[in-house]
């Protein structure tokens, strides 16, 4: 009797699951974020690189210096950036990047005209003396 019962409770709590959470397919799975290089303009932009840009355009932008917490970050929906030969470039009038400092920069590349996935991008930024690098994101900065 007392077996039966656990085996019964064990299958309506296997069975609360799979109604609750549903059954894993290929909508649930976790896409990796992209990372990419960047570089600082003549006329002082910042631009990515876009690798098989196709037509994907920019839906969210982040940027914010990297030690802020994610209560103060500030997010930008349907930024008026575009991608242009394989690059997405900030203008100074869009974002100021300060003399020094490392910030961390998220968008979201989306497809115009097609299906296809959306893109997730994240990209360390270090700013040094005027220069621009990219620097290796920690595990907590990026999904891998």
């Amino acid at each position: 009797m007392v077996l039966r019962r656990g085996i019964t409770r064990g299958i309506l709590l296997l069975a609360s699951l799979v109604a609750l959470t549903g059954c894993p397919g290929s909508g649930d799975r976790l896409r990796a974020d992209e990372t990419t290089s960047v570089r600082r303009t003549a006329n002082n932009d910042v631009c990515f690189a876009v690798h098989n840009a196709q037509d994907y355009q920019p839906v969210f932008i982040s940027i914010n210096p990297r030690a802020i917490p994610p209560s103060k970050q500030k997010y930008i929906l349907r930024p008026p950036l575009t991608v242009k030969n394989a690059q997405l470039c900030i203008p100074s009038s869009f974002y100021t990047f300060a003399s020094d400092g490392q910030f961390i920069v998220k968008y979201i590349l989306k497809s115009r005209t097609q299906s296809l996935p959306t893109r997730s991008v994240v990209v360390g930024v270090d700013v040094s003396k005027g220069e621009i690098y990219a620097f290796p994101l920690a595990n907590n900065e990026i999904t891998r």
